[in-house]
């Protein structure tokens, strides 16, 4: 290994041992109560260090959710193909349920979710541009030309109803210590949702086109 494969090697561990010593740290007292110097203390790293990885502490959760991305970017590739743009969404959405659950964690989702209502800083929720929401609005897209979604409703509705309802699932299961699974949880609303906005000849009576969740 070379200098500059080490120095890289080096910077990642160094961000790594950020990052988890922070979302420790905010699971156990809150994203507000913890300051950047308290991270750095925990972490045993410098204040150059935090900042060359971390433009601020916002950017942590920034950083979570965009490796987050890259983890259903993925998902959406291995979807078969033969399920219809409306089952690959209830696929899709319990997947990325059980990767919050799983990976990310409840105590964590209640810090997360906390402080997207307190600050306007953390847009994770709302920015369009991520490819979580992306890959959701083009399911709906091909569904619409598929012509999957009954009339009188529009792209934006369907978008805004699904989000809706995933964050609500995810606040429910929040909020509830003796709900464990965010996928199973989730389940019953999410094919409730995805079965109204199918049109007739698309609902579905037996087992053939559903995915073993």
């Amino acid at each position: 290994m070379n200098k500059r494969e080490n120095k890289q090697l080096r910077g990642v561990i160094t961000r790594e041992k950020i990052l988890t010593t922070a979302l420790e740290l905010f699971k156990k007292r809150g994203y507000n109560k913890v300051t950047v110097d308290e991270i750095i203390l925990a972490s045993e790293t410098s204040k150059g260090s935090f900042y060359q990885h971390f433009p601020s502490k916002a950017s942590i959760f920034l950083y979570q959710f965009s490796k987050a991305d890259e983890y259903y970017t993925e998902i959406s590739k291995n979807i078969p193909n033969d399920l219809s743009e409306l089952t690959k969404i209830e696929y899709f959405s319990l997947e990325v349920l059980d990767f919050l659950d799983k990976d990310m964690g409840k105590e964590l989702m209640r810090v997360i979710y906390s402080s997207a209502i307190e600050s306007n800083e953390h847009t994770f929720f709302i920015n369009a541009n991520r490819p979580l929401f992306k890959i959701i609005r083009t399911y709906i897209e091909k569904a619409f030309s598929n012509n999957e979604i009954k009339n009188g409703y529009s792209l934006d509705e369907v978008y805004t109803t699904l989000i809706q309802g995933i964050m609500g699932i995810i606040y429910h299961w929040g909020i509830n210590n003796n709900i464990t699974s965010l996928k199973q949880v989730g389940q019953p609303l999410l094919s409730a949702i995805i079965i109204g906005f199918k049109t007739p000849s698309n609902i579905i009576t037996s087992t053939e086109e559903k995915p073993s969740y």
